[in-house]
């Protein structure tokens, strides 16, 4: 599956088992932390994380065309 589905089952799991919260606190803090480690990690470190079912290169791509397009 790859990096992200994979931690954010994981995060997920492990927040709402942790946490005994709501289904909104889980996934808000589980998609919001795996979000930041992408960034720190990938965009900022340039680590390459394993590849998977998410499009991470055309994602990033993206992104990037929209920063240049603005400019």
């Amino acid at each position: 599956l790859g990096f992200l589905p994979t931690s954010a089952l994981f995060l997920i799991a492990a927040v709402k088992l942790l946490s005994r919260r709501g289904w909104g606190f889980t996934l808000l803090v589980s998609l919001g932390s795996l979000l930041l480690i992408w960034l720190v990690f990938r965009i900022v470190f340039s680590v390459l994380i394993p590849a998977g079912i998410v499009p991470e290169a055309e994602i990033i791509q993206f992104f990037r065309n929209l920063v240049a397009g603005a400019k």
